[in-house]
């Protein structure tokens, strides 16, 4: 049986062990450190408000279509994709033909509506190229023909995060690195917010590719993703990472200790996990950040009781107020760009229509 010891590396992050890197003089710190200095994540350091299943894929039926997928490496390490990597650059072409041809679709309707039916051959033979591209990139995407290499990783076994360059690559502590939040506006034209993290003493930098809406929900990522790399925790309890808990040593002790389940996840429903996540995204939201969850339990602040597991929990009522009303407030936001966006255009072309 592997011990704990024999399986992390010494370089392996764990915040209750003091930081050695801390005692390094302040003209170390990089460039790029110094001047994001000003705009760092509200919350503290560290794991408080635990919410990770308002920061997860809890999909529970994609994960868990066979009677038990096969064990990969998340328990040791996980990346993040950028564009150095062959399949994460289709993926952003692909969406970037996507909104071109949903958008010459919306403009073509229009123009079908003012000239009429009988121009409807010439104006769509216009779409049949970036369509065939659409469709060629999606199944070039879903395909084994590129390969996934080029990405970030953390590795929780090492405590490292390693950044890909031209030539081999730069390994990093994961306790030197500083999180903010970027803002840029996405494919959309809406606001998104991504988790940046900056080393302390150089210019290095990766950014996570899970789009945010709110800068909460980059908050309870980086809390996630920080319960990850930390070995005097385990794993988050979330559906991805269940058929690996029992292969790292610190999670499967906790599992024995708190007697959970070992196919916790796997038995669970797509509601029930969906309606999980909602009071999780709920309690994250209300979460005051910058206070420890003792502090923050002060002002009034409850956990959904979901955020790790809740087999030792309340149950999730289906008609919940609080829940519907994330449910509504998700709904309205994934419509409300493109209904604003078309809307106008149709409704000019019905109003040229009916007054000629």
């Amino acid at each position: 049986m592997t011990t704990t010891n024999e399986y992390y590396a010494e370089t392996a992050y764990d915040s209750t062990r003091a930081s050695a890197s801390g005692a390094q003089a302040k003209d170390l710190e990089g460039f790029v450190s110094n001047s994001l200095r000003r705009a760092p994540l509200v919350g503290l350091r560290g794991v408080h408000c635990s919410e990770h299943m308002a920061a997860c894929n809890a999909d529970v039926d994609e994960i868990f279509t066979h009677e038990w997928p096969e064990r990969p490496e998340h328990h040791q390490k996980l990346f993040w994709e950028r564009l150095g990597n062959p399949k994460a650059f289709v993926g952003v072409f692909r969406v970037l033909t996507g909104i071109f041809v949903y958008a010459s679709f919306v403009i073509i309707s229009f123009v079908l509506l003012v000239v009429g039916m009988s121009a409807i051959m010439d104006v769509w033979l216009y779409l049949a190229v970036p369509i065939a591209i659409f469709g060629l990139l999606t199944l070039v995407e879903k395909s084994k023909l590129l390969s996934n290499k080029g990405n970030f990783w953390l590795n929780r076994q090492t405590g490292m995060v390693v950044i890909p360059r031209w030539r081999g690559a730069v390994e990093l502590p994961f306790e030197e690195f500083d999180a903010y939040l970027l803002s840029h506006t996405g494919y959309t034209a809406g606001v998104e917010h991504k988790l940046q993290l900056v080393h302390r003493y150089s210019n290095e930098l990766l950014i996570c590719p899970q789009p945010c809406h709110d800068s909460w929900e980059v908050e309870a990522l980086w809390e996630y993703w920080q319960q990850y790399m930390d070995v005097s925790r385990p794993l988050p309890d979330v559906p991805i990472f269940e058929p690996v808990r029992e292969l790292d040593p610190v999670t499967a002790a906790y599992d024995r200790e708190h007697n959970r389940p070992k196919y916790y996840w796997r038995n669970i429903s797509q509601r029930r996990a969906d309606h999980m996540v909602r009071a999780a995204r709920l309690a994250a939201a209300s979460y005051p950040w910058g206070l420890d969850q003792a502090s923050a339990r002060r002002q009034g602040w409850e956990p959904s009781g979901f955020g790790e597991g809740d087999w030792q929990r309340r149950p999730v009522r289906n008609g919940d107020s609080q829940v519907e009303r994330v449910v509504a407030r998700e709904w309205w936001r994934s419509w409300i760009g493109p209904t604003i966006f078309a809307a106008p255009i149709l409704l000019y072309g019905v109003y040229v229509r009916l007054m000629g």
